[in-house]
């Protein structure tokens, strides 16, 4: 007990755990930012028009304060345990009234792109599907839609890779379906909604290969300009 006390006193000097919301000291995540975190999920208005069809969007809040600090602190700071209370919202209004009745959601996570697979060493919205399915009825399509190797990727300048007109240029040419479906119904699940053209890009891949895309989730969105 001693050795381990020591162990985390010396974590504490070398790298001081914070509250990613509000700064507290000495934890993961303090109460209060909890409960910001879990607030009920909201459609965005916009949602997706896909084949003429439309797939609505489920969002756990807005991109800002709280929820913006966590995100950033999941995505770019390494602390992947985050992934629980950031989807706990979503599993709470989702999943509340369907226990017990035993059916399942077929989660497909939205991929990064090569380039952030790269830099962080693993997969965002994989990690989110993963907490959300742990304690959900649903099952994680791991590598249902994968991201198109292109030629020179690792080569143009970072701040290249993640401007609005780039997000905007994409396309279901950017996503590889590696089975084709049956018309199995899938809810595809992303971190951040921004433009909406990534999510609509892996959406259309989908229904191009034979699947039923029946709602999208993410964690956060931000607001459409204007």
């Amino acid at each position: 007990m001693q050795a381990h006390q020591l162990w985390r006193e010396l974590c504490d000097l070398l790298a001081p755990l914070q509250c990613p919301g509000c700064g507290e000291g000495k934890t993961q995540l303090c109460s209060g930012c909890q409960k910001l975190l879990y607030e009920t999920p909201q459609l965005v208005e916009r949602g997706l028009s896909l084949r003429g069809r439309h797939v609505p969007v489920i969002s756990g809040g807005i991109y800002h304060g709280v929820r913006r600090s966590v995100m950033l602190e999941f995505k770019n700071g390494s602390r992947q345990k985050l992934a629980i209370p950031l989807v706990e919202g979503l599993r709470k209004s989702l999943w509340g009234p369907r226990e017990g009745r035993g059916d399942y959601l077929n989660i497909v996570p939205v991929p990064s792109s090569l380039r952030g697979m790269w830099n962080r060493g693993y997969l965002p919205a994989l990690l989110l599907a993963t907490a959300l399915a742990n304690t959900t009825p649903a099952v994680v399509w791991k590598k249902l839609v994968v991201p198109r190797w292109r030629v020179g990727i690792f080569f143009r300048a970072r701040k290249a890779s993640s401007t609005r007109k780039s997000r905007l240029q994409r396309s279901s040419g950017d996503f590889r379906i590696t089975r084709r479906g049956r018309g199995e119904k899938v809810v595809l699940l992303d971190d951040v909604l921004v433009t909406g053209a990534t999510i609509r890009a892996a959406a259309t891949a989908l229904m191009d290969a034979g699947y039923i895309v029946v709602a999208v989730l993410v964690v956060a969105h931000v607001p459409e300009r204007g």
